[in-house]
């Protein structure tokens, strides 16, 4: 086999076994006081979107349950199918539920 097959067989190979990141799926939450927002969860972040348009990109913080994401500022809490966002540690948006199932989403860390 010359250079060059052997080249693109291992540039095939290649592509065939290393994993592509997987793109979470937005999950839709509606929230007690009527207000709800998108989520889009990731391992190393997660964005967020309101009803107003606004976006805001969280990066992961520590928790001994579920997952919580930070800007330093906003705060979003997602556990299984339940979430909650807080500005400034306090809640704005509480006991919210996800409209759909988060197939792709682990509470674990």
């Amino acid at each position: 086999m010359n250079r060059t097959q052997l080249s693109g067989l291992l540039v095939t190979t290649l592509v065939a076994i290393v994993p592509l990141p997987a793109i979470a799926q937005p999950l839709q939450f509606q929230c007690d006081q009527g207000s709800n927002f998108e989520a889009r969860i990731e391992k190393d972040q997660a964005k967020v979107r309101f009803a107003s348009g606004e976006t805001k990109t969280l990066l992961p913080v520590d928790s001994l349950v579920g997952k919580k994401f930070s800007d330093g500022r906003m705060l979003l809490f997602v556990n299984d199918t339940e979430a909650w966002i807080e500005v400034n540690y306090i809640k704005v948006h509480t006991e919210c539920v996800a409209q759909q199932s988060p197939a792709n989403f682990s509470s674990n860390r």
